[in-house]
């Protein structure tokens, strides 16, 4: 069974928007990239943002977003280990 989870999709731009107008704000918007499923290449916020008291102001900007399920194993999926170049050929 899916771990589904209800999100705020945005484009790159929408994305950079929140971050831009947040970034001097003691709470931070800070869209995170969907790296699968249905969503890819889009940016999420979680939906709890909507309710939150710190994002009151931004509330009116939520509201053009709609809201999604997304499965998180699918949306966020592991990524792979990085190669730090420290390798022993063998």
């Amino acid at each position: 069974m899916a771990n589904l989870r209800p999100f705020l999709p945005m484009d790159k731009l929408q994305a950079a928007c929140f971050r831009e107008e947040t970034a001097n704000d003691e709470n931070r918007l800070d869209p995170v990239l969907v790296r699968g499923g249905s969503h890819i290449k889009k940016f999420v916020l979680p939906e709890r943002v909507i309710f939150d008291p710190a994002f009151e102001d931004r509330r009116h900007a939520f509201r053009m977003l709609t809201v999604v399920c997304l499965a998180i194993e699918k949306a966020f999926p592991p990524e792979p280990p990085l190669d730090d170049g420290m390798r022993v050929a063998g």
